[in-house]
């Protein structure tokens, strides 16, 4: 499979400080062990610009614009990102953009689609996207000491025997 990484992903697989960086390491973990070499990911000018940006703002990932551009240049090189060309205008947009918050997803969902790759996000509202999924961790159970629990939980946190 191909992906080109929404900028949310990016930021989530170089900073281990990212509240989603477990969820997107998780499923690169599965992502490669069920693909294998067939696994592709991608940026593109509006990916890599918009992880500066976000890097170096308010978030403090990085201490400014160099810092955030030598962490992209790193990430590109351990994960071994491919480079798309951006070569579509800003017109048309896919029919379900309907506000302003929804033109650079909408864009980068046609410039996925335009090379091949499904666009890989953490975003629910993108059609057409893949949304990388939570990580599920089965509720912790405290036993006394001494008493012997001949049970599991099923991942509906449910007691079986």
């Amino acid at each position: 499979m191909r992906y080109l990484l929404d900028v949310n992903v990016m930021l989530a697989m170089c900073y281990e400080a990212h509240a989603h960086h477990d969820r997107v390491s998780s499923w690169l973990r599965e992502k490669r062990f069920v693909h294998s070499s067939s696994l592709r990911l991608a940026t593109s000018p509006i990916t890599e610009l918009g992880f500066v940006r976000i890097a170096s703002g308010p978030a403090g990932f990085a201490s400014d614009v160099d810092q955030a551009q030598t962490d992209l240049e790193r990430l590109v090189a351990q994960q071994g990102l491919a480079f798309v060309e951006d070569r579509l205008r800003a017109y048309p947009l896919p029919q379900w953009v309907q506000k302003f918050t929804q033109t650079t997803d909408g864009h980068l969902l046609q410039v996925a689609v335009s090379h091949g790759l499904t666009l890989a996000t953490l975003d629910r509202g993108i059609r057409g996207a893949e949304v990388i999924p939570e990580i599920h961790v089965r509720p912790l159970r405290v036993q006394e000491a001494g008493v012997r629990v001949d049970e599991y939980s099923n991942d509906d946190g449910l007691w079986l025997r």
